[in-house]
């Protein structure tokens, strides 16, 4: 199908990546046909919040965007939209897809490593910072040089640092085990094919 080629090798020109349209994929095939998901929700979870991306996805006519009915009490302004599939056809070929395990998981796979290489990216940060504000301690302490901290920023920085070192494991261990959790689906089916594959 034309959305399988499009997880494959992806469309020339379009601001939406394989992996988003693989995640706009799972999210609309858990979704309701008929109310589709929250603006807000696609945007953050399969955009991380780029409008560029989205508008490209729907120019490609892969999803559609509704006004949710306004209810009595509620202005224009607090109007609210929704994002569902292009068209009926696209949404049954993505509930197809999610149910097709063994290619749902290279797809899942290749999303898992996206995100842990962003979210190690934003590790890697802090820990450089933190390292930085460990060197100026060691040289105050080494060169007996005194370096004025009334209120302790450097401290309050050091620990605003490792909490969000902390957080940034967490998200980690998510995707790693999202990256799990497909790599042994695929190592199943592997398994499973080698076994009754005819020997030479």
């Amino acid at each position: 199908t034309t959305v399988r080629s499009l997880l494959m090798t992806g469309q020339p020109g379009v601001k939406w990546t394989r992996p988003q349209l693989w995640r706009a994929i799972r999210l609309l095939a858990i979704a309701d046909s008929n109310e589709g998901v929250p603006y807000d929700v696609f945007l953050w979870s399969v955009f991380r919040g780029d409008e560029a991306a989205l508008r490209s996805m729907k120019e490609s006519a892969l999803i559609h965007i509704v006004l949710q009915e306004l209810q009595p009490d509620l202005n224009k302004s607090a109007r609210r939209f929704r994002v569902c599939p292009g068209s009926p056809l696209f949404g049954e070929i993505y509930r197809r897809l999610v149910l097709h395990d063994g290619l749902a998981a290279v797809f899942d796979l290749e999303v898992a490593k996206e995100d842990v290489k962003r979210e190690q990216t934003t590790l890697d940060s802090y820990e450089a910072d933190l390292v930085r504000l460990q060197e100026v301690d060691d040289v105050r302490r080494e060169k007996w040089r005194v370096l004025d901290d009334p209120n302790k920023a450097l401290q309050k920085r050091k620990e605003q640092l490792l909490r969000l070192i902390l957080e940034q494991h967490s998200k980690l261990e998510k995707y790693h085990e999202n990256r799990r959790q497909a790599h042994a689906v695929l190592t199943s089916k592997d398994k499973k094919f080698r076994t009754i594959a005819p020997e030479d």
